[in-house]
């Protein structure tokens, strides 16, 4: 124990990154330096099976964001909770963001056969990474707020066994956050009558699996991205396409 408590505190961090956040403050029992240490690691990472009990999982959130009150937050990642309400759930990314976070990672955290509305704030903060994934079948309805159009502050999306919502009456979906960069859509069936992606500086695009949930709808997709550099479409799905000004693509 003595060689790893003399260790300088960068190493440390780095070793406890690789550990889980229930892992990570389990630490303060190991060694009277490690106490708080676990309060300036910059990412927290909760990993739970799916049988556990959520008042637990609900206590351990409630101990290590307020144990984190006067310390930023790089990267939040939840996998495996299941909250039963998005309420909780939007509680806690809340606070994250008032942690400044950067990178909010989201796995498997909804129940299922849910409609949720992303809440705007993750749009109008410090949030630049957004990655969100459910489990297949895909049985959550996304709904991206009206705010994505005004993320100044969002490089990357990655969304994955979701079913988009139309944002608009007309059944259309836009995405055109200002500075996104990379953008993915992995397995997200819809039955959107146009996926219009109009983000001026995006650079890479990925759209897989895109099944379609009314096949008896026309579907349009629309790409008008100047900066793109690079186009993944595995199995579309979609009647007709709209490729307009891609003068930088490469692949």
């Amino acid at each position: 124990m003595d060689i790893m408590t003399d260790l300088p505190d960068s190493l440390l961090l780095h070793i406890f990154s690789f550990l889980d956040t229930k892992q990570l403050v389990q630490t303060s029992c190991l060694s009277k330096k490690w106490i708080d240490f676990w309060k300036s690691a910059p990412d927290l990472n909760f990993d739970f099976a799916y049988n556990v009990d959520e008042n637990k999982v609900m206590n351990l959130l409630h101990y290590v964001l307020h144990g984190r009150y006067d310390s930023r937050i790089r990267k939040l990642q939840l996998s495996r909770l299941r909250f039963s309400t998005t309420s909780k759930l939007t509680r806690w990314l809340t606070f994250a963001l008032e942690r400044h976070v950067e990178e909010v990672h989201l796995d498997s955290i909804v129940y299922s056969k849910i409609y949720w509305e992303l809440p705007h704030f993750l749009f109008t903060s410090t949030v630049k990474v957004l990655k969100y994934k459910e489990e297949y079948p895909v049985t959550v309805a996304l709904k991206l707020p009206n705010s994505i159009l005004k993320a100044t502050q969002l490089t990357t999306l990655s969304l994955q066994y979701v079913r988009l919502v139309p944002s608009d009456s007309n059944g259309e979906l836009i995405l055109s956050c200002p500075v996104l960069e990379t953008l993915s859509l992995k397995y997200c069936p819809h039955h959107l009558r146009m996926l219009n992606i109009s983000a001026a500086r995006l650079k890479r695009l990925k759209i897989y699996g895109y099944r379609l949930i009314d096949y008896t709808k026309h579907h349009k997709i629309k790409i008008c991205t100047p900066n793109l550099i690079s186009l993944d479409l595995v199995h579309p799905y979609y009647n007709d396409f709209y490729l307009e000004d891609l003068p930088s693509i490469s692949s």
